[in-house]
C-alpha cells in the first residue's frame, strides 16, 4: 500500500476524494485501504470516481452499505450459537473493541463490499480479451 508521502501530489489529492465516497459521519475520518492500493493505476481512481460517486450522490450506494450492514447482522446472529462459552475480556477493553468495531464495520468493511463489487464490474473479464 502506497503512502502519501509516496504518491503525487495529483494522485493523493484523488485518493483523499474517493475515499469519501461512500463515507458518512464518522467514516469520513477513516481512510480506507482501497484508494490507496489503487493509487497505483491513477485512472482506476478517476474511473472510481466517475462511476461511483453518482451512486453515492443519489443515495444507491448508500443504501447498498446499509444492506451490507444488515445482512451481515442477521447472518451473525444465526450463527452466533456456534460461539460457544468463551472467557470475557474485562469490560474496559471490551469497551475499547466494541468501540473500534463499531466504527470499523459500517465505515470500512460493509462500505467496501458494495464499492469493489461495482469496480470489479467496470473491468473487462479475460474472456473479453480473448476475442
Amino acid at each position: 500500500m502506497t503512502n502519501f508521502d509516496e504518491m503525487p501530489p495529483h494522485v493523493a489529492q484523488m485518493v483523499r476524494i474517493v475515499n469519501l465516497i461512500g463515507a458518512r459521519a464518522r467514516g469520513r475520518e477513516l481512510q480506507v485501504s482501497l484508494p490507496r492500493n489503487l493509487a497505483h493505476w491513477p485512472g482506476m481512481l478517476v474511473l472510481y470516481y466517475t462511476a461511483l460517486q453518482p451512486l453515492h450522490d443519489n443515495g444507491s450506494l448508500l443504501a447498498a452499505i446499509d444492506a451490507v450492514i444488515a445482512d451481515g447482522r442477521r447472518r451473525g446472529h444465526a450463527v452466533s450459537g456456534a460461539l460457544g462459552n468463551t472467557d470475557l475480556p474485562d469490560a474496559e477493553t471490551a469497551t475499547a473493541i466494541r468501540d473500534s468495531l463499531a466504527n470499523l464495520v459500517p465505515n470500512a468493511m460493509a462500505r467496501m463490499i458494495p464499492v469493489v463489487s461495482l469496480l470489479l464490474r467496470l473491468l473487462p473479464r479475460e474472456t473479453d480479451n480473448a476475442r
